[in-house]
Parts: C-alpha cells; sequence; structure tokens
C-alpha cells in the first residue's frame, strides 16, 4: 500500500511538473510566433513598396555631394562592427527640372559607406516627395526587408516547433508507469 501511495504522489507531481512545463512552452511558442509574425508581415510589407517604387517612381542618377558619418554605440553590434554609420547626401534633378539635394534615410557601414564625393548612383525618388529616395543598389533596396523577412520565419518556425513539442508525451521513449506501480 505505502509503495503504491508512492508512485500514485510522484505521478501526480509529474503531472503538474508537466503542466507547467507545457504552460511555458505555450507561452514561449506564442511570443515567438507573435514577433515572427510581425517581423515576417513588416519584412514582406517592405518588399511590397520596394517593388511598387521600382515599378512606379521615376529613376535617376544622382551624385554624391557630400558623406557624414553618425556613430551609433550598439549593443546589437558586436565589437569588432562597431563604428560610425555613413549617410549620403546625393544631389539630383527630377524629369520637371527640379533640383534636390536629400540625404539617404539608410546609413551604410565601412569605407565612407561604399559612398565617395561626386560619385554617380542610380536612385528612386517618389512622384509625391521628391525628397524621399530609395538608391538602387542591392544593398540600400533589399538588406533590411530580407533580413525582416528571414528572421520572422525563423522566429515563427521556432514558436510552430516549441508548440508542436508542448503537445508531445513527456518522455515517449519511457513507458507510462501503470497504477499498480510497475512499469
Amino acid at each position: 500500500m505505502l509503495e503504491s501511495n508512492r508512485h500514485h504522489i510522484a505521478d501526480i507531481t509529474d503531472l503538474e511538473s508537466k503542466g507547467k512545463g507545457t504552460l511555458i512552452a505555450k507561452i514561449t511558442a506564442t511570443v515567438f510566433i507573435g514577433l515572427g509574425l510581425l517581423l515576417l508581415i513588416g519584412g514582406l510589407n517592405t518588399i511590397a513598396q520596394h517593388l511598387a517604387l521600382i515599378n512606379s517612381a521615376p529613376r535617376t542618377q544622382g551624385t554624391v555631394v557630400r558623406t557624414y558619418q553618425v556613430n551609433h554605440p550598439s549593443a546589437l553590434r558586436r565589437r569588432e562592427q562597431q563604428g560610425p554609420d555613413y549617410y549620403a547626401v546625393v544631389q539630383y534633378t527630377t524629369a520637371a527640372g527640379t533640383p534636390y539635394t536629400v540625404t539617404t534615410a539608410i546609413g551604410a557601414t565601412g569605407d565612407q559607406g561604399n559612398f565617395s564625393v561626386g560619385q554617380q548612383v542610380p536612385i528612386f525618388y517618389h512622384p509625391t516627395d521628391s525628397t524621399a529616395i530609395e538608391i538602387d543598389t542591392t544593398g540600400q533596396l533589399w538588406a533590411l526587408p530580407l533580413m525582416l523577412t528571414f528572421f520572422g520565419v525563423v522566429l515563427l518556425g521556432f514558436g510552430l516547433l516549441t508548440l508542436w513539442f508542448a503537445r508531445l508525451p513527456a518522455n515517449p521513449l519511457v513507458p507510462a508507469r501503470h497504477a499498480s506501480g510497475r512499469k
């Protein structure tokens, strides 16, 4: 009788700990799924905006008239990557003949951000806001949306896997105990 009670208490303890672990796993999965969906939607939205820009915005050549650096110490960057971001100031003329001088919205790291004064750069400018430009390079157009999409898929996948594993038995390789206390 005493032996049977010990097994019964152990079974109840196993159920309680499994319930807490399952709850934590479900909460963790929900957080990762939520973050993954936000990043995925943000990345896909940015890709859609860039594709719309490419298909509808006027394209022209601009000239880099100046670069300037901004120091952004960040905990997200590794120590060897610490350094300034470089922004290009680009001068261009719209199809209507109006000249503009605009600073890029996205900075680049390393070697003056790969821009040099006097360099010709292909740009898209927004038809309704000629002060908003996008430099037509792979890194400037696609780095952010592809990173958002990639991390969104990774977090979403991790969340779904966590949710799936939370639904599995505690240890499917170990046979369950019988009420008699034998395996």
